[in-house]
């Protein structure tokens, strides 16, 4: 019986050690549940990063103190002085330019307006570039790896506020929806982050505090509006409801970044 039993408890240790063996070298992304993902950051540190690479974009043609947020990114110039701020097309078609680029330190920049490549002609996205003259800006560190369904993500935004008045925006949610194939304005990720009118442009990050694609649409909007594909094809029903209860961004292309 004593036998039996020491057995019986050699086995179990046995398992429980190859159980820890597994667990501290596992690379499926279910070990994340067990073993928390050490690049992650925290909150506040992802709001801090989101402050530093979101600027406000403003028209001089507009009365209003902004009329949408914008994703600052490093150009990769070997001074690092050249930036490009990616924002929604629909950002910069709502007033004439010149566009003003208001950084997060409180300057100002003239925004050029980039030519973007033919492949990306039917996103919603545009890009202004500036040059930073000697500041030095951190820009948002792009990631285009696959989201998964639940996924928690962050924007960070301005909205406009009474008399000019403008205000910075931090909201935290998940991943709702992920299309196979890109609605009109190239629009695939859906989200549960509450998104306002002024918050077009802005970063949608991951919990390492990456761009993983560019917010444009809130969800449950106002407006009556017709969702299809691309390709003309119209979503079935149950997908349709999820796309419009969720906030949608356009997922990182290529050579935004460059």
């Amino acid at each position: 019986m004593v036998k039996m039993l020491l057995a019986c408890l050699a086995g179990v240790s046995l398992i429980v050690l190859a159980r820890a063996n597994i667990i501290s070298g596992c690379t499926s992304s279910s070990c994340s549940i067990l073993s928390p993902n050490i690049s992650d950051k925290t909150d506040k540190e992802i709001e801090d990063i989101a402050r530093e690479i979101t600027v406000r974009i403003t028209a001089a043609g507009s009365v209003q103190s902004l009329i949408g947020s914008g994703t600052m990114i490093r150009d990769g110039s070997g001074e690092g002085y050249t930036y490009r701020v990616i924002t929604n097309s629909h950002v910069l078609r709502s007033a004439k330019g010149p566009y003003s680029i208001h950084t997060p330190d409180g300057k100002v920049y003239i925004g050029r307006v980039s030519l973007l490549h033919s492949r990306f002609k039917d996103d919603d996205i545009a890009i202004l570039s500036f040059d930073a003259k000697g500041t030095v800006y951190k820009g948002g560190k792009i990631n285009r790896e696959s989201l998964q369904l639940d996924e928690r993500v962050f924007v960070g935004g301005f909205i406009a506020e009474s008399g000019r008045r403008y205000k910075f925006i931090f909201t935290a949610g998940k991943i709702s929806l992920l299309l196979k194939k890109p609605l009109l304005g190239g629009y695939q990720i859906g989200y549960t982050n509450e998104v306002r009118k002024g918050m077009s442009g802005a970063p949608v990050l991951n919990t390492r505090g990456e761009v993983v694609g560019i917010n444009g649409l809130q969800s449950e909007p106002l407006w009556q509006t017709q969702e299809l594909y691309q390709d003309g094809e119209k979503p079935d029903s149950a997908t349709e409801k999820l796309i419009v209860s969720s906030s949608m961004a356009v997922p990182m292309r290529d050579q935004w970044g460059r």
